[in-house]
């Protein structure tokens, strides 16, 4: 719904979430599914809201893209995983895509498409907020 929301403030076309195809929202609760693990790479984890400010958590810059790195590259899984290709121009019928890059690649070739990993990552903690959940940051052993 935050993708959507950000989406239609853009002018942009965005489903409701019972009108996108399985595909779509088996990435989405893909991503969901990996937030945790995400969040171990940076010593946090999620537990129940119990503080009403942890929509204002806030990850480090060098946090930031290392899990935006994890997350471009758990997409480029997802999508490989499921047939796509590497191409020069997108076509969904035919599972092609130019962002199936690494991420650094990406950000080089289509700057405005990596943006959306970072963004995500720095959305996070208001997308748990709002699910009644928080990050909190784990003691390092």
């Amino acid at each position: 719904e935050r993708w959507r929301q950000e989406a239609i403030a853009k002018g942009e076309t965005a489903p409701a979430w019972r009108d996108l195809d399985e595909p779509r929202k088996e990435s989405s609760r893909d991503q969901a599914r990996e937030i945790p693990i995400h969040l171990r790479k940076v010593d946090c984890a999620i537990a129940p809201l119990r503080d009403w400010d942890a929509k204002d958590f806030t990850f480090t810059d060098p946090e930031i893209r290392m899990l935006a790195i994890a997350e471009h590259e758990r997409w480029n899984r997802e999508r490989i995983a499921d047939g796509w290709r590497l191409a020069d121009v997108k076509n969904v019928e035919r599972k092609e895509t130019p962002y199936l890059l690494p991420w650094e690649q990406l950000k080089e070739s289509y700057p405005e498409i990596a943006e959306l990993d970072p963004a995500f990552i720095s959305a996070m903690p208001a997308i748990l907020a709002s699910a009644g959940l928080q990050i909190i940051r784990t003691p390092v052993e």
